[in-house]
């Protein structure tokens, strides 16, 4: 089952995990004094990972059901423990960053506990 979870990750959440990612290349200074450029990057990976939980809400996976309890919990799990641990990450080390002048809730849609709260959903569990 491993595969299938690493591949279900890959093809729902790829994106939005590539996007969280903290890379010393393109990381952000957690300072309020990012370039124009960086303040840009942020806002392009709050973009990508707002997209992955709207596909993930609004596309249907909140309604996919798993045949077996187990199966379910172990999807919910892969996606907490990949999904909810990167974006409370990410939210953290960017929402006081000052990426944003103006709007920040145009690009931080969602706590961390929202997100949490969405994971919980997914395959029939808490809605």
């Amino acid at each position: 089952m491993t595969a299938s979870v690493d591949l279900y990750l890959q093809e729902h959440w790829g994106s939005a995990l590539d996007a969280m990612r903290c890379d010393t290349h393109d990381a952000a200074p957690v300072s309020k004094n990012l370039t124009e450029k960086q303040r840009q990057a942020v806002k392009d990976k709050f973009t990508a990972v707002n997209l992955a939980f709207d596909l993930c809400e609004k596309g249907g996976q909140k309604t996919w059901r798993a045949p077996f309890l187990e199966t379910a919990e172990t999807l919910r799990s892969a996606v907490r423990d990949n999904v909810c641990v990167a974006y409370t990450q990410f939210y953290l080390r960017y929402k006081d960053s000052g990426f944003t002048k103006k709007h920040p809730e145009k690009y931080i849609k969602r706590s961390p506990e929202e997100v949490s709260l969405v994971v919980e959903g997914l395959f029939g569990g808490r809605s």
